[in-house]
């Protein structure tokens, strides 16, 4: 693929991409934001209790008029 590139190099630009990157991702935002807020020092008795605590933050996520944008406007993405 290289020798490919190198050949093609008169009309496409190679640009090397980050393997994993957290902050390019909105939901990892959102992630974040329910680790810290309906998660921290959790000792949950099992799944289901997890569950509702995601699903709470999701919830409170969803009704908030700015928050769900600023996930967006942080890795800098606007609807």
């Amino acid at each position: 693929m290289k020798e490919y590139l190198l050949q093609q190099r008169n009309w496409i630009t190679m640009e090397r991409l980050l393997p994993y990157g957290p902050h390019l991702k909105p939901v990892e935002m959102l992630w974040g934001n329910i680790k810290k807020q309906e998660l921290p020092n959790r000792c949950a008795e099992d799944f289901a209790e997890i569950e509702t605590a995601i699903c709470g933050g999701m919830n409170r996520v969803r009704n908030s008029a700015q928050l769900p944008f600023s996930f967006l406007k942080r890795v800098g993405l606007s609807f």
